[in-house]
C-alpha cells in the first residue's frame, strides 16, 4: 500500500540528505526512515534536491530510487563517515539540522564553535546511528543539543576550518567562516581526497605512539583516530616546512653531527618511497619539495644505491665520494689530503666504517675549497706573476691594504693571500703612478683626468659627488652635469686638500712612499 507524504520541507543550508531525510520523517510522523519506500511521489519530491541543495552521503534505496551510481555526493566515498553519524552539539541547539560537512572523516573540529565534533552519546556511551527514532535523541533519550564537547587545539580547528572551506567550494557553496587561507595556501591547489590521503600519511607518521592509528589500521567511524591524525599533520603544517624538517630529522635519526648514519629505520624508508609514489602530481610540489630539501641535507652516495632512491629527489646531495670531488671540483688526491688535514673539507665517514675510501665530503665545503685554491696566491708567486716584491707584500699587510687569505697553523705552508687583492692594489699603483706624472703639475685639473688617473671605489665616487653638490669640493665656473663628471674642472690644490681626507687606505699607502 503506497502513501503521500503529509508535510513537505525545504532543505536549510548546509543540511545532509540523511539528515533530512530523519528531519523530513519526524514532522510526518514516521519512527523509520525506510518507511518512506512506500511514497509514491518521493522520487518527484527528492530529484531536483539531492546533489543540489542536499550532499553527503546517500542511502543505498534512496541511490536505487533515483538511480545514480555514486554513494555520496561533495565527498569522497572512502573518506565518509555514513554508518555512524557526527555532530557539533552547539550547532544543534542553534539549529536542529544535521551538517552533511560532519560526515567527511578528518572535519572533527566544529569551525564556528571551535569544540570537537561527537560521535558518541556522552549519557549512554553508544555510537550515534542513523537508525534511531529522532533526529534530536540518541536511542536512550538523551538530547543531542544539551551535551558537551571538549575544545579543540588552535591547530586543528584551523585546520578544520580550511577543509570545511574546501568542502562547501567544492559542493558549489559558501562559507562565511574565516577559514586560516594564508595558514594553509600551500594546500589550495588540492582536493578533500588529496588533503584525506595527506593527513592519512603525514598524521599516521608523525607520532610513533600506539594510540595512533596508521594507515592500514584507520577506521573513518573511529572519531578518535580522525583528531589524532588531524593533530598530527596540523602541527606539521602550521610550521611548514621548518616543522615538517624537524619532523623528518627525528623520524629517521639524521642528525648534524652524524648526518651518514649506518641503517635507517624502516618506518622512515617506507615513508620515503610513500612520498615518491603517492605524491607526484604538481600539486603536490610544496611536500615534494620540503621532502627533497630534507634529503639533499642529509643524503649522501653511497646509501642511493643501497636504498634505490631516485636521483629526482636526492639530485644534490649533501655529502659525495672523493672521486666526485675530483670529477666535479677538479680537485686532486694530494691537494684533498691537504684540505682535510687544515679543515677547509668537512668530511664524514660512510657505512663501512674509518676507512679511507668510505669518506664522503660535504659539497658546500668542496665548493668553498675550489673557490679557495683558485684565489690563493703566495707571495713567491705574486713576485713571479705580478711583480710585486714579497717585502711589499709584508708592508701591504701592515698598512691594512693586503689581508691574509689562509694560513695554516703548525705548518710548513706559508700563508696564502688573496690573488685578487694584490691585482687591485697592482692597478691602483699603475693609476698612481700615472697621476702623478700628468695630473699633478697644472694648476687646475680636469674631470675626465680625475676620473681617469684615481680610480675611485664605488663609496668613494660617491662621496665625490656628494661634495660637489654640498659645495664641499668646489668647481671652477658653474656646477653643471650636463657633460657628466668629464666636464668639470676643479682647482689642483682644492681637490688635493679634498682627496687626502677621503683617500683610500692604498692611497694613503702610496703617498707615504
Amino acid at each position: 500500500m503506497t502513501s503521500s507524504l503529509l508535510l513537505h520541507l525545504s532543505p536549510l543550508p548546509g543540511e545532509s540528505v540523511r539528515g533530512f531525510l530523519r528531519r523530513l520523517a519526524d514532522k510526518n510522523s514516521y519512527e523509520q526512515v525506510t518507511w518512506f519506500k512506500d511514497v509514491a511521489n518521493l522520487e518527484e519530491f527528492l530529484r531536483p534536491l539531492v546533489g543540489v541543495s542536499l550532499h553527503g552521503s546517500v542511502p543505498s534505496w534512496i541511490q536505487r530510487l533515483l538511480g545514480g551510481k555514486s554513494h555520496t555526493i561533495g565527498i569522497h566515498q572512502i573518506y565518509v563517515v555514513s554508518s555512524t553519524s557526527r555532530f557539533c552539539p552547539m550547532c544543534l541547539a542553534e539549529e536542529a539540522i544535521w551538517k552533511w560537512v560532519w560526515e567527511y572523516s578528518f572535519y572533527v573540529s566544529c569551525s564556528k564553535h571551535r569544540i570537537q565534533l561527537l560521535g558518541n552519546c556522552t549519557i549512554c556511551g553508544e555510537k550515534v546511528t542513523w537508525n534511531r527514532r529522532s533526529l534530536s535523541q540518541c536511542l536512550c533519550g538523551a538530547s543531542f543539543a544539551k551535551m558537551s564537547s571538549m575544545n579543540s587545539d588552535v591547530e586543528t580547528h584551523r585546520l578544520c576550518q580550511f577543509i570545511e572551506k574546501k568542502l562547501l567550494s567544492a559542493a558549489g557553496q559558501f562559507s562565511n567562516q574565516h577559514c586560516g587561507e594564508h595558514q594553509y595556501s600551500i594546500l589550495e591547489k588540492i582536493d578533500t581526497l588529496d588533503i584525506a590521503k595527506l593527513i592519512l600519511t603525514l598524521g599516521s607518521h608523525a607520532n610513533k605512539s600506539e594510540s595512533i592509528p596508521t594507515q592500514r589500521n584507520f577506521r573513518p567511524s573511529d572519531i578518535k583516530h580522525a583528531n589524532a591524525l588531524v593533530f598530527e599533520t596540523a602541527q606539521l603544517l602550521e610550521k611548514w616546512p621548518t616543522e615538517f624538517d624537524s619532523f623528518l630529522r627525528s623520524y629517521s635519526g639524521f642528525t648534524q653531527k652524524n648526518p651518514l648514519i649506518s641503517a635507517l629505520p624502516k618506518d622512515f624508508l617506507r615513508l620515503a618511497k610513500m612520498i615518491q609514489r603517492d605524491f607526484k602530481p604538481p600539486k603536490f610540489e610544496f611536500l615534494r619539495s620540503a621532502y627533497t630539501d630534507f634529503m639533499c641535507s642529509h643524503w649522501h652516495g653511497s646509501t642511493v644505491d643501497s636504498e634505490k632512491f631516485s636521483e629526482k629527489d636526492i639530485a644534490r646531495p649533501r655529502f659525495i665520494s672523493k672521486k666526485s670531488v675530483t670529477e666535479k671540483f677538479h680537485i686532486s688526491s694530494e691537494k684533498m689530503e691537504n684540505l682535510l688535514f687544515h679543515g677547509i673539507l668537512v668530511s664524514r665517514f660512510g657505512k663501512l666504517g674509518n676507512n679511507s675510501d668510505c669518506i664522503f665530503i660535504e659539497q658546500d665545503s668542496a665548493k668553498k675549497a675550489r673557490n679557495y685554491l683558485e684565489n690563493q696566491i703566495t707571495k713567491k708567486n705574486a713576485k713571479h706573476l705580478l711583480g710585486i716584491s714579497e717585502e711589499r707584500v709584508d708592508e701591504l699587510v701592515n698598512a691594512g691594504i693586503l689581508h691574509i687569505f689562509h694560513k695554516f697553523e703548525n705548518s710548513s705552508l706559508g700563508p696564502y693571500f688573496s690573488c685578487l687583492e694584490i691585482s687591485q692594489f697592482v692597478e691602483q699603483l699603475s693609476v698612481y703612478r700615472r697621476g702623478r706624472t700628468h695630473a699633478g703639475s697644472d694648476e687646475n685639473i680636469f674631470g675626465h683626468r680625475i676620473l681617469e688617473y684615481y680610480g675611485f671605489s664605488d663609496s668613494e665616487f660617491v662621496k665625490f659627488i656628494s661634495d660637489i653638490l654640498n659645495g664641499k669640493l668646489p668647481t671652477l665656473g658653474s656646477v653643471s652635469f650636463y657633460r657628466g663628471i668629464a666636464g668639470l674642472t676643479f682647482n689642483t690644490i682644492d681637490f688635493n686638500d679634498w682627496w687626502k681626507e677621503n683617500r683610500s687606505p692604498t692611497f694613503e699607502y702610496l703617498n707615504s712612499n
